[in-house]
């Protein structure tokens, strides 16, 4: 009997912590800073947090399959409900991870030394390059779902949400921190466990939704675009950001939509 109250304790810690850490990455995540909705003791560091980024992902990505259907259904075009649907998505995430993307693109391009490109990316206005990037990443996002019906616009926002935020973990455990201030530096490096939970939630839906052949492909893409953004980014400020973070999620998310829409 001792045992049996032993292994439900533990399961009931379990899914404490489980409950914690979605709370603090959909706080970080989104709009929704619901933190307030957990009073623990025990505070979990915050890079705990990053084994339930996919969890939050399939949130955004539902929430926006909802608002593609709901609008679709009351006859507005195909268009008009895409553009809607990534709307949400933006509004829902406040385009935190937008932000990243027009800022390292103005920085990484725009910067003459790792200095100046650190400094461009840590200036809150966004220039011409990033705000070409963001046109950009828009545009292919709606003309991708635009080519799928609603039903398959719907699974793929929640796959491709999910999966672009698993690898996040990952490429902060495996790379170095470009600066000693900022977001990624008080957010802290995650351990190998939290990445691999992540990791393995994100290609896991891929996995059952999708099929094998459809999960090997996304993983070798997901793995061959982070080494290659890796490389570039390490060769041009010596490691990761905050803003690089929102660039990877990004690009990958694209590259991943792109592959589930056309090559799946």
């Amino acid at each position: 009997m001792e045992n049996f109250k032993i292994k439900i304790n533990t399961f009931i810690d379990f899914g404490k912590c489980w409950i914690q850490d979605f709370i603090a990455a959909c706080s970080l995540l989104t709009v929704l800073n619901i933190s307030y909705m957990w009073d623990n003791k025990t505070e979990r560091p915050l890079a705990f947090s990053v084994r339930a980024f996919p969890i939050v992902g399939w949130c955004i990505g539902f929430v926006m399959g909802c608002v593609l259907k709901l609008t679709y259904s009351i006859n507005l075009e195909i268009s008009l409900s895409t553009i809607f649907a990534i709307l949400s998505g933006i509004l829902l995430t406040r385009g935190f991870h937008e932000d990243g993307l027009a800022d390292t693109v103005d920085g990484l391009i725009g910067g003459n030394n790792k200095e100046h490109k650190l400094m461009i990316m840590k200036d809150s206005r966004i220039g011409t390059y990033g705000t070409l990037a963001l046109i950009f990443s828009v545009i292919i996002k709606i003309f991708t779902l635009i080519s799928l019906s609603v039903d398959q616009g719907f699974w793929l926002l929640i796959l491709t949400q999910g999966m672009s935020r698993s690898c996040l973990p990952w490429f902060m455990y495996k790379m170095t921190l470009a600066k000693e201030s900022g977001l990624a530096f008080h957010f802290g490096k995650p351990c190998f466990y939290s990445t691999v939970w992540s990791l393995s939630l994100g290609l896991g839906a891929i996995l059952f939704i999708m099929g094998i052949k459809v999960f090997i492909v996304v993983s070798i893409l997901t793995f061959a675009w982070y080494h290659i953004f890796s490389l570039y980014v390490k060769k041009q400020i010596g490691g990761y950001t905050g803003d690089i973070l929102g660039a990877f999620q990004q690009t990958n998310e694209i590259l991943i939509l792109i592959f589930l829409a056309y090559g799946a």
